[in-house]
């Protein structure tokens, strides 16, 4: 299974060398930090947000599946991503109704009608010839329970990372590492991309699985 939260063909085809959407271009820093923080601004190398970073994240966690076959990885990703969805339509259509309330009528009707028509693509409608303001205050109602939803998946999403190590603590496997693998150096988050990082990882695991079956 592929994540495909949105369709990102275009953005390939239109690439930027900020965009970090594939392991070999993502340092580890950056990964870790999205992981800390769920801020999508570590998917650019200029750490500022664009609205193309939710489809570079979708990019570089289906190159990443397909290099690790990491599972747990692509279920907590799905649901922190299904958390972003849901976030950012309760931010936006938050400030749709809000600007709408507060609408001054000397604007003229065009440009309310269009934050009619963007509040239809979140898919709420208002009929302009009925009572606006009560239909503004039903959809926030309405509003509200998305919220709720946000709060349940996320409280779900945390008690996991307490009960589980499905949550990559970088450090501790970076010495971990170096120790299997009997390294001069120590490896450092800084100092690798996630490629890297994940080629580190099978060659640990490899040298386990031999050592063993030497066992046996």
């Amino acid at each position: 299974m592929k994540l495909y939260f949105q369709n990102f063909k275009d953005l390939l085809s239109k690439k930027s060398d900020s965009y970090l959407d594939t392991c070999e271009k993502m340092p580890l820093w950056n990964f870790k930090m999205f992981i800390e923080t769920n801020d999508l601004k570590y998917f650019s190398s200029k750490l500022k947000y664009d609205a193309k970073l939710q489809n570079v994240a979708d990019a570089f966690f289906t190159n990443y599946i397909e290099l690790t076959n990491n599972r747990k990885v692509e279920n907590r990703y799905v649901t922190m991503f299904e958390i972003m969805r849901l976030e950012n339509k309760y931010k936006c259509v938050s400030l749709l109704l809000n600007a709408m309330y507060n609408y001054d009528a000397k604007l003229g009707k065009e440009s309310f009608d269009k934050m009619v028509d963007i509040l239809k693509q979140w898919n709420y409608s208002i009929d302009v010839n009925k009572d606006v303001f009560k239909q503004i205050e039903t959809i926030n109602n309405r509003l509200q329970g998305i919220k709720t939803k946000i709060e349940l998946i996320r409280a779900k999403l945390d008690e996991k990372d307490v009960e589980s190590k499905d949550k990559p603590n970088f450090d501790a496997e970076l010495i971990n590492i170096s120790r299997i693998l009997e390294l001069r150096f120590q490896l450092k988050v800084k100092d690798l991309n996630v490629s890297e990082f994940i080629g580190y990882q099978q060659q640990a695991h490899q040298l386990v699985e031999q050592q063993s079956k030497s066992k046996k």
